[in-house]
C-alpha cells in the first residue's frame, strides 16, 4: 500500500512499507538500494545525497498502476509496465486498467492476441481490467474459390499474401479480474469455398460447345470473418473463373456497426446448364464461417467447410480469470 501523499509521515511508516533494519535511518532508503526498488512509484526518492521524510510522500514498494488505454493493436501489459512505468520485473504490481467506451483493442492478422498479460507476474501481483469498449481478434480470410482447367484439373489460386486464420482476444497468464461492460470476442472464421463444377461436352445437346472445354464453372470464394480492423470494402477469397465464365470474389467481413462476416462470392457458370457453388459467409464475431455451397448441374468437385473462430479468452491456468461482469463474450474459451 502506498505511503500517504501528505500530512504526518514517520520513519516507522517508511520502514513498514519498504522494510529495513532496526533502528531505522533514512540513509537505508535510497532509491535503487537494498530496500527501495527503482520504478515509477519511487521516483520522488533520491538515489544519493540529501534525503528527507518529504521524499517519501506517495511512494510505494509495490508498483501501482492505474490507467486508461485507448485504441491500439496487440497490447501487452508486461511490455507496457517495463517500457512506460520503469518496472524491474521483480517487485509485485497492482494494475487497474480501463478501456473507455468507443475504443478498440485488436489483434492484427499475425498478432495472435489483442490483449495479453505477457507473462506470469511476481507473487502478490494483481490485475483488474475494466472494458467498456471492444477487445477483439481479426477475422479469418475466406478460402479462395477454385476453377477447373481444360484438362479437368483443379485450378487452385492459393491464399493471397494477406491470408490469416481468425485471431484471438484475451490471453491470461496471471490472475485477472475482468469487468466486461463491452465486447470481448475472437475473430469470426473465414467462409469455406464453393464447389467448382464441370459439365462434359455433349454435342447432341449443345453442338457449339468446344470439346476441349465443356462447361467449367469456377467456385465462389469464402467471405472474411468478422473482426477488426474492419475490412468490409476489400475482396474476400478470390474465385477462379473456368472456361471463360466470370465469378465474383467473396466479401470480407465485419463493420464497426454489425460485427458480421462478409458474404461469400457467387459461383460462376452458365445459367440453366451448370452453376458452381457460392462461397460460404464469414462467421460473425466469435463464430465459425459457413461451408461453401454445392451448386448445380454437371459434376461437383470439392469445396471446403468454414474455418473456426478465434478465442474470446485463453487461460494458462483455470484459476487465473474471474469475471464479475460478463457483458458480451463471444467465441471459444479455455
Amino acid at each position: 500500500m502506498a505511503l500517504p501523499g501528505s500530512g504526518a509521515l514517520s520513519i516507522g511508516q517508511i520502514a513498514g512499507e519498504f522494510g529495513g533494519n532496526v533502528a531505522h535511518a533514512l540513509n537505508e532508503y535510497y532509491r535503487g538500494g537494498s530496500y527501495v526498488p527503482t520504478h515509477a512509484g519511487t521516483t520522488s526518492i533520491p538515489s544519493s545525497g540529501a534525503i528527507g521524510i518529504g521524499s517519501f510522500y506517495g511512494a510505494s514498494k509495490i508498483l501501482v498502476v492505474t490507467k486508461n488505454i485507448t485504441s491500439q493493436a496487440n497490447y501487452n501489459l508486461r511490455n507496457d509496465l517495463i517500457n512506460n512505468h520503469s518496472w524491474n520485473e521483480i517487485v509485485p504490481v497492482q494494475v487497474d486498467i480501463t478501456i473507455p467506451a468507443g475504443n478498440v483493442i485488436w489483434s492484427t492478422p499475425n498478432g495472435i492476441w489483442a490483449w495479453r498479460i505477457g507473462s506470469a507476474l511476481p507473487a502478490g501481483s494483481s490485475v483488474i481490467l475494466r472494458n467498456y469498449g471492444y477487445i477483439i481478434g481479426s477475422g479469418g480470410y475466406g478460402v479462395p474459390g477454385r476453377g477447373i482447367n481444360t484438362s479437368d484439373g483443379l485450378i487452385d489460386p492459393g491464399y493471397p499474401s494477406s491470408w490469416a486464420n481468425a485471431t484471438h482476444a484475451l490471453y491470461v497468464e496471471w490472475y485477472l479480474t475482468l469487468y466486461n461492460y463491452g465486447y470481448v470476442g475472437g475473430g469470426g472464421g473465414g467462409g469455406g469455398s464453393g464447389y467448382p463444377r464441370y459439365k462434359p461436352y455433349m454435342p447432341s445437346i449443345d453442338p457449339k460447345t468446344p470439346s476441349s472445354q465443356g462447361y467449367r464453372a469456377g467456385a465462389g470464394g469464402g467471405g472474411r470473418g468478422a473482426g477488426y480492423p474492419y475490412q468490409s470494402a476489400a475482396p474476400g477469397g478470390a474465385a477462379q473463373a473456368g472456361a471463360g465464365y466470370t465469378v465474383a470474389d467473396g466479401g470480407w467481413g465485419g463493420t464497426n456497426s454489425s460485427y458480421t462476416g462478409g458474404a461469400g462470392g457467387g459461383g460462376g457458370g452458365s445459367p440453366g446448364v451448370v452453376t458452381a457453388g457460392a462461397g460460404g459467409a464469414g462467421g460473425s464475431l466469435g463464430a465459425t464461417g459457413a461451408t461453401g455451397a454445392v451448386g448445380s448441374g454437371g459434376i461437383a468437385y470439392d469445396g471446403t467447410t468454414g474455418a473456426g473462430p478465434g478465442y474470446a479468452y485463453y487461460r494458462t491456468n483455470s484459476a487465473y480469470l474471474s469475471v464479475p461482469v460478463w457483458g458480451n463474450i463471444l467465441g471459444q474459451t479455455y
